[in-house]
């Protein structure tokens, strides 16, 4: 779109160039400067080429596009310089229209109108720079509003509102990330959280080859125990699937049997004195429920020889199983719980079954509820880079302050091309302002000409870029929302496109800055016309 903003203002500056060398030169040293009419063929063959485009720029998005997104986003990008191009060879047309129309309004109006509409050659350049700029500015705006419409739709909080969370990385030592809390953040609570070493996904985790790695896993009723370590060994056997979904390595999400303390836990999960209870007898929280059996999950543990170059791993050797009171949670209540754990258990109980367990984070609450945002940015500037917490604040928009930028700098382009138009055609009309002096005008009027000036050029213009603007901008809407995931699951999913056209901002520049131009205007307006004697 920057492009095309670039190539429509070289446009802008081209036309009146071209208009200047057609002038009557007698008839612009004796005051008659009026352009000439517009050529029918010429907003004709603009209209044609602006349908052409549009068509071409929702073609590529929705039938055509099947180069994938980078495509539609370079296909869209140049249809938008097109259509851009073609309302260029429009705008001589519809401003001789507005001036006709014009004809019903109060009298400043009128006469703004129809100088705006007779004086094509200097009012064509100003509302075109207007509309590329707006056209821009429509087409960026709806694109980021959709974006982040999209961001928010999809966005899952992780934990609760206002906690906390600290990163550790396998093996270290919590004692440095402590001491910072204690001198930054005394008020701060920090509860352990780990997960059983082989669940699933260590983050971090290299077993050096040659050494003991012990496993769990969960036994599915009807999976033997070679099925239910199968994706350990040297991968010569398919892995069955159902039966490797609760640690024993599984790569699959809530593959993870997570250890933490039931303070941790209750502080971020609305549990029932139920779930309280299994936890406290020594049981486990599961989310699958065909791992239950009676009220039970069968635990496998084994042992396994981490492979060196000369030896491939081997299949774990069997130490034991071990029957868990086990009751399974509602997945949807627990809206917060990590889509990677699959299992909770107390550390009293992994320390009874002998389970290897190995530190993921530290929780972090407030007494409060929230933990501040000082508290937060002091934390984060002494601890360690691997150590960055994070806290829980809702979906934040991040694109806020860019939107911001570029509308205030589109109104200000807005504005001062406006303002030079009407400065324009305030210096051209002086002997008209002194006729009307001289016939009894007031300064009212006078002003009211000047600020209708401005009005009718900014409008006009806005209201054409947003009109532009919207067609490529709608467009962009395809290759940036169709394509997302489920919050919840996590699967790639298709949907219809977002199309969120941000009304509010628009209208503040269209309508606004359209006024604080009229305003200035009537206000720069002189208190006297400057008088001229007409030579006999």
């Amino acid at each position: 779109m920057f492009v095309c903003a670039i190539a429509a203002s070289m446009v802008a500056a081209l036309l009146p160039a071209k208009g200047i060398a057609r002038l009557d030169i007698v008839s612009v040293l004796a005051g008659r400067s009026g352009d000439r009419a517009v050529h029918r063929g010429l907003p004709v063959a603009g209209a044609v080429v602006m349908a052409l485009s549009g068509i071409a720029i929702f073609w590529s998005v929705t039938a055509g596009a099947d180069g994938g997104q980078a495509r539609s986003e370079y296909v869209v990008a140049g249809g938008a310089v097109v259509l851009v191009l073609g309302a260029l060879m429009v705008i001589p047309a519809l401003l001789a229209l507005v001036g006709r129309l014009g004809t019903r309004l109060a009298l400043p109006l009128r006469l703004a109108t129809r100088d705006t509409a007779r004086q094509r050659g200097r009012s064509t350049p100003a509302v075109a720079a207007i509309m590329a700029t707006v056209a821009a500015l429509t087409a960026l705006s709806i694109g980021a509003a959709s974006d982040t419409r999209q961001r928010q739709l999809e966005y899952h909080a992780e934990f609760a509102m206002g906690h906390g969370r600290v990163t550790l990385m396998t093996g270290q030592d919590d004692k440095s990330v402590r001491a910072a809390f204690r001198t930054y953040a005394p008020d701060l609570a920090l509860s352990p959280v780990s997960i059983v070493a082989d669940s699933g996904s260590v983050p971090g985790s290299d077993p050096a080859p040659g050494s003991n790695l012990d496993v769990v896993g969960a036994q599915r009723p009807g999976c033997s125990d070679a099925e239910v370590f199968g994706a350990f060994g040297d991968g010569s056997k398919p892995i069955v699937e159902r039966c490797v979904r609760l640690g024993a390595g599984s790569p699959y999400q809530q593959a993870q049997i997570q250890v933490t303390s039931l303070e941790a836990l209750t502080a971020t999960t609305p549990m029932s004195d139920a779930e309280r209870q299994i936890l406290r007898d020594g049981g486990v929280l599961i989310v699958d429920p065909s791992l239950s059996h009676g009220g039970y999950v069968e635990f496998v543990t084994g042992r396994i020889k981490v492979g060196t170059a000369d030896a491939p791993p081997a299949m774990p050797v069997v130490t034991s199983h071990q029957k868990v009171p086990a009751s399974v949670i509602d997945r949807q209540a627990w809206q917060f719980a990590d889509q990677q754990v699959g299992a909770w258990v107390l550390p009293q109980t992994a320390t009874k079954l002998g389970w290897p367990v190995t530190p993921s984070y530290l929780e972090v609450t407030s007494p409060t509820g929230m933990i501040p945002a000082e508290a937060e940015t002091a934390l984060n500037e002494h601890l360690d880079t691997e150590n960055t917490m994070y806290v829980e604040r809702g979906f934040q928009n991040d694109a806020w302050l860019i939107l911001l930028i570029l509308f205030s700098v589109a109104g200000l382009l807005v504005l001062i091309a406006s303002l030079i138009s009407t400065a324009l055609s305030m210096a051209e009309s002086q002997n008209d302002m002194a006729t009307l002096a001289a016939v009894g005008a007031t300064r009212h009027t006078r002003r009211g000409i000047a600020a209708g000036q401005a009005l009718v050029v900014a409008a006009f213009g806005c209201l054409l870029g947003v009109a532009v603007g919207m067609v490529p901008g709608i467009a962009i809407t395809w290759p940036l929302t169709t394509q997302g995931f489920d919050p919840v699951t996590m699967a790639q999913i298709s949907r219809t496109p977002i199309i969120v056209i941000p009304w509010v901002h628009l209208v503040a520049v269209c309508v606004g800055v359209p006024l604080l131009a009229a305003g200035l205007a009537w206000v720069a307006v002189r208190r006297h016309p400057q008088m001229t004697r007409r030579l006999a």
